[in-house]
């Protein structure tokens, strides 16, 4: 979970007068998941495309499970939205019928 690699997985030095990789460098991005069920102790969820912006109507969700019957516990390090087009919304259950507990 994290970051994405595309592209070629490896690079080869060409040599001679003007030194040159065979391939394209590949590029990390993070990945947006549709529905990504998370049952780790703990981890880190990133915006698509971070750390550049993501794209236009993106739509990603997350189920986040608590260990051995916890409350799950969210923390924002930093957190940026575009008032009218972007929407976070926390849900009290699995399902979007459930009680919203943040809409943001």
């Amino acid at each position: 979970r994290g970051y994405t690699m595309s592209g070629t997985s490896t690079l080869t030095c060409r040599g001679g007068n003007v030194t040159e990789w065979d391939n394209h460098t590949p590029i990390c991005g993070v990945a947006c998941m549709t529905n990504d069920d998370r049952r780790d102790s703990s981890g880190v969820i990133l915006s698509p495309g971070y750390p550049d912006n993501y794209p236009v109507s993106t739509i990603c969700g997350w189920t986040l499970h608590g260990c051995s019957g916890h409350p799950v516990t969210l923390t924002f390090q930093y957190f940026e939205s575009e008032n009218r087009y972007d929407r976070l919304e926390v849900y009290e259950g699995t399902q979007e019928t459930d009680n919203i507990a943040i809409s943001y």
